[in-house]
């Protein structure tokens, strides 16, 4: 919600949360629901470069201006000319470059490193640190007034131990688009992997899970992931976890029953396969196309809002859809 509500303000937004809690993907978020979203998206990772490389990287330089320098060189922040900056590990930067971004908010200028005109730059700054800026504030290692123009607006980021009710909307976001090299079938969840997933704590957060997954499709032999599929760490969890029934009416994990209803099949292993009604048959009890699929998409649509308790922002992620394509379905069948 509150990624909604700052979008599409200019201000400036520091982005707080350990290593793996999706600090890059939610300033991508805020990029892309702006009206800054067709310019570009310029990240970079300020602990990843010596204090002259990032200088350079970030503001450009004139020919010459070192050695090495044979051209001139765009800095990231002409790069990212009305859109959007995201200076990850902010709170690594050295003070000589916490002086120059600080002059970069404040006057909406850059110079390029050997030379003395100022260029006007029109982009929005989002920052990120992984360790809270405080305590770089009392030790001296982070300037007040840079850490004031950086935090107008703050987003913490929880970590993925203290929200795992959304273990499942993550996995099924994981998991779209793929379908198993080995029989082309989307990828499935027993009842006990995702039990499993709800137990481990999470240290890496959503990238563990993400790799977790990544590792599981590769290994997987077929489309339903067991446990041996996940890496090494999980398997201490082996007949100490509890299934949940309450997952039994997921659409992406698979512990299918052994019963047959109208209209669906079920067969171990498998993923559901549509089956015919027998009045479906005869000619005269054939619909229009259009009216069965949508009946069946807003079906569909049905089941993830139930699923993540009505959420309509969540049901489209699930769903693999905008927000925007989510309402025009439901308002096209009067659901909105």
């Amino acid at each position: 919600k509150m990624i909604e509500r700052v979008a599409d303000s200019d201000s400036t937004i520091l982005i707080l949360g350990e290593s793996g809690t999706g600090k890059e993907l939610v300033a991508r978020a805020l990029h892309f629901n702006s009206r800054r979203q067709f310019a570009p998206f310029v990240p970079i990772n300020c602990s990843a470069l010596p204090e002259h490389l990032l200088e350079s990287e970030l503001f450009g330089h004139r020919r010459g201006a070192f050695t090495g320098a044979i051209n001139d060189k765009k800095g990231l922040f002409q790069e990212a000319e009305g859109g959007t900056i995201f200076l990850d590990e902010v709170g690594s930067m050295s003070p000589m470059l916490q002086s120059r971004l600080l002059r970069v908010l404040q006057e909406r200028e850059v110079r390029r490193v050997g030379d003395n005109v100022a260029i006007y730059v029109n982009v929005r700054v989002l920052a990120a640190t992984n360790e809270p800026l405080e305590k770089s504030l009392k030790d001296g290692r982070f300037r007040e007034d840079l850490y004031y123009r950086l935090n107008v607006i703050s987003i913490s980021l929880p970590t993925l131990r203290e929200r795992k009710e959304d273990l499942q909307l993550l996995v099924a976001h994981f998991l779209r688009n793929k379908v198993s090299p080995r029989n082309g079938r989307p990828f499935r969840l027993t009842r006990q992997v995702m039990a499993v997933l709800r137990a481990h704590h999470w240290p890496g957060n959503v990238r563990e899970l993400e790799n977790a997954i990544e590792r599981a499709c590769t290994l997987c032999d077929g489309n339903v992931i067991q446990l041996s599929d996940l890496p090494p760490v999980f398997q201490q969890y082996a007949g100490k976890v509890t299934p949940s029934t309450e997952l039994e009416t997921s659409f992406f994990v698979a512990d299918p029953p052994q019963t047959e209803t109208p209209g669906l099949r079920v067969t171990p292993g498998d993923p559901p396969q549509f089956v015919p009604p027998a009045a479906a048959t005869s000619p005269a009890s054939l619909r229009v196309l259009k009216d069965f699929v949508r009946e069946q998409e807003l079906a569909y649509i049905s089941r993830a809002l139930a699923q993540v308790g009505g959420d309509k922002e969540k049901a489209a992620e699930l769903l693999g859809v905008s927000l925007a394509t989510l309402y025009r379905k439901l308002s096209e069948e009067g659901g909105g």
